[in-house]
């Protein structure tokens, strides 16, 4: 068996993570800044005018959330399936000793 060390390795899973979605909300913001999208916010602190076009910002934090809800009850799930399959300790007692619990 390999030993791994957790607090490296939760290292490297939050590395992976946020290195991608900092790309991601870094090159929208440049898109934002170098359009000249004005939010709804904005628009209310400063007097400008409101952009027609969807908050960018808003796309990436729906599907981000949209990734990582399918990802954590696809882990749930496989996890659940795996864990009744192959470790089901009702089954493997019947299986032992004949007997039904």
């Amino acid at each position: 068996m390999i030993q791994l060390d957790p607090e490296v390795w939760a290292k490297r899973i939050m590395g992976s993570i946020l290195i991608p979605l900092a790309v991601l909300v870094g090159a929208q913001a440049a898109q934002c800044y170098s359009v000249g999208y004005v939010s709804p916010q904005e628009s209310f602190y400063t007097g400008l005018e409101v952009s027609d076009q969807p908050n960018p910002h808003i796309l990436t934090i729906f599907i981000t959330g949209s990734v990582s809800l399918l990802t954590a009850v696809g882990s749930y799930t496989f996890i659940w399936y795996y864990l009744k399959t192959y470790h089901n300790t009702r089954d493997s007692i019947s299986v032992r000793y004949g007997k039904n619990p």
